[in-house]
């Protein structure tokens, strides 16, 4: 068989094994790898010394709020301890992790009038930038739905997370998750804030930020 001048009749086996050196399969691998985990620290920046605390708290016109992020191990805790059978119920099909941010928003009233919460009104801002709000019922029936599970088994974990208005009388106390889509690796590499806004007390109406800084987990 007569060859095209010019060109060596080695070439394939020399692409080929470039293709399958060992440093081209790790470079491939490593790209697929997802990043580095982030960890929020309560309070808006790094400080020297600071004790690393992951609740962000305040209290406005009688009202206490703490939010607090939650690894995913603790909140399809209190998803099982709800509805038996559903911890998981938020995983991808494929068994991979649930695609949310999740956080335990705690609402104490000490104070002498009504409170008026509606979770629609939270905003989670990220690196002071991008905004959004927390994921509803019909969000999670829609993602139980693409990832072939019953979506009205959203029903059985419904009471753990917010997602109609509230009413807290004086001295009364709510706790349940926020569930946020989880960010890009882009989207949050320096802080991140939840909003809890327009909630009413009495006649008055009233917002709250509580901010966090973003550190890399340790391993």
């Amino acid at each position: 068989m007569s060859r095209r001048p010019g060109v060596s009749a080695s070439l394939p086996v020399l692409l080929l094994a470039i293709l399958w050196s060992p440093t081209t399969s790790a470079f491939a691998s490593s790209r697929s790898e997802p990043p580095a985990p982030l960890r929020l620290v309560a309070g808006p920046r790094c400080e020297k010394g600071e004790k690393a605390l992951d609740v962000a708290r305040m209290e406005l016109a009688g009202i206490e709020i703490q939010v607090k992020p939650l690894p995913a191990a603790d909140w399809e805790a209190r998803m099982e301890r709800q509805a038996p059978g559903m911890g998981q119920s938020l995983r991808k099909k494929d068994g991979g992790p649930a695609p949310y941010q999740i956080f335990l928003l705690t609402l104490a009233n000490r104070s002498r009038e009504q409170l008026q919460f509606q979770p629609g009104n939270v905003v989670r801002i990220l690196d002071q930038k991008r905004q959004d709000h927390p994921v509803d019922y019909p969000d999670l029936y829609i993602f139980l739905a693409e990832q072939g599970k019953k979506p009205e088994a959203v029903d059985l974990i419904r009471d753990v997370f917010f997602d109609s208005g509230l009413t807290l009388e004086p001295e009364q106390t709510a706790e349940r998750l926020l569930i946020f889509k989880e960010p890009g690796p882009k989207e949050c590499k320096k802080s991140l804030s939840i909003l809890v806004s327009n909630f009413q007390v009495g006649t008055e109406t009233y917002g709250a930020l509580l901010p966090f800084h973003v550190e890399k987990a340790r391993n």
